[in-house]
């Protein structure tokens, strides 16, 4: 069976019950409590428990319970986030990574990159994202959503045409406005629910990684976080509730692989790859499977685990059942890195050597995440 396959190679296999989707589903339907959910982009389990056991946390241990849980896979942003907002698991809203094919279209398209706003009679026929914010499907509850600037920008349009409507989404510049706008909103205390996204969190771990600066500086930041908000916070009747969407793995530029347009197992293929870096899809020609798997194996033994997508999709590692309208895009083979090794379809990965952190695998590292809660 791939789940223990998957296992006994040391990955980690997500949880049905204790992961993130879970978590904003039971935050989406608690209609008590006022709650300030605060989603880290790129923290990792380990990484928020080493930076809480640094002194300057000591004052706050009577407040804070961490706890670990995992995300889904894959654990890639552009998979995760459209499931914690709409509380869809993948295989129920079918994105499966930015690049992916789409039937309608006859072909692959980035979502990220395609102008959707331009052309919005498209993006509702393909249905890209989820229709519902999780919070408007579960309640009538008062919320804002701080989001930074730059994506508020850059997917403005996006967010009203195929993700979700009637949103009270609220921009900050930077970590120090974000918080101050926290604060006020606590102070206020007008909302049910203040839901954050801070993506920062993540370019310091694709940056760093585990190295010590990137360490110290997201301990000055949650320190600021919490020398500000949790006691006005506790004051005003809200708990915070602090997780994320991945942990990272450490990067290694001496561990990509970088298929060719001219691999020899291209020619069994429908079209190219895709996916991420840590996992990859196929699509596999009929009667060219083994063909395939004899020769993709000889660029990955050691390095990657090779399954048939039936397998993983019956084992349960989507958790739940995949939409039949998008089980093509999960192809009929898929690819899941081992260790620290990267996976490039005919690329100079020339910005990508300068990373020092990576994610969208099975390992340890980037399945599991903080559930951190602080209240009085």
């Amino acid at each position: 069976m791939a789940k223990e396959e998957i296992i006994k190679n040391g990955l980690y296999w997500p949880s049905e019950k204790y992961n993130n989707v879970e978590l904003f589903r039971r935050i989406a339907k608690d209609k008590k409590n006022k709650t300030i959910l605060l989603l880290l982009d790129g923290f990792g389990f380990n990484k928020m428990k080493k930076i809480l056991s640094f002194k300057n946390f000591e004052k706050f241990y009577k407040y804070i319970k961490l706890e670990k849980i995992t995300t889904i896979f894959p654990s890639y942003t552009p998979c995760v986030i459209p499931s914690l907002e709409s509380g869809l698991y993948i295989g129920e809203h079918g994105i499966v990574g930015d690049n992916m094919p789409f039937r309608e279209e006859g072909g692959q398209l980035n979502i990220y990159a395609y102008p959707w706003g331009e052309v919005a009679g498209l993006a509702n026929e393909l249905q890209v994202a989820p229709r519902n914010f999780i919070i408007e499907k579960f309640s009538k509850r008062k919320f804002v959503y701080l989001q930074d600037e730059n994506l508020y920008k850059k997917y403005k349009n996006n967010f009203d045409v195929v993700s979700f409507k009637n949103v009270d989404m609220e921009p900050y510049i930077d970590f120090f406005d974000l918080v101050l706008k926290i604060k006020n909103y606590v102070l206020k205390n007008e909302k049910d629910l203040i839901y954050v996204y801070y993506d920062y969190s993540d370019e310091v771990g694709h940056k760093y990684s585990q190295e010590q600066y990137g360490e110290k500086l997201l301990s000055m930041f949650l320190s600021y976080l919490f020398e500000n908000i949790i006691e006005p916070s506790i004051d005003n009747g809200y708990r915070i509730i602090i997780t994320s969407d991945h942990g990272q793995v450490s990067f290694n530029k001496k561990k990509i692989v970088n298929f060719k347009i001219d691999s020899s197992f291209m020619k069994h293929l429908f079209y190219r790859p895709w996916g991420t870096h840590r996992v990859m899809f196929f699509e596999v020609l009929e009667n060219h499977y083994k063909a395939f798997e004899n020769e993709i194996m000889k660029k990955i033994s050691g390095k990657a685990l090779l399954f048939r997508s039936d397998e993983l999709i019956d084992d349960g590692i989507y958790i739940k059942k995949v939409n039949d309208r998008f089980r093509y895009r999960f192809g009929n083979y898929t690819l899941i890195a081992l260790d620290n090794f990267e996976f490039y379809y005919n690329e100079t990965p020339q910005f990508y050597i300068n990373l020092k952190g990576s994610h969208g695998g099975l390992s340890s590292e980037e399945m599991l995440i903080p559930k951190l809660t602080i209240e009085n």
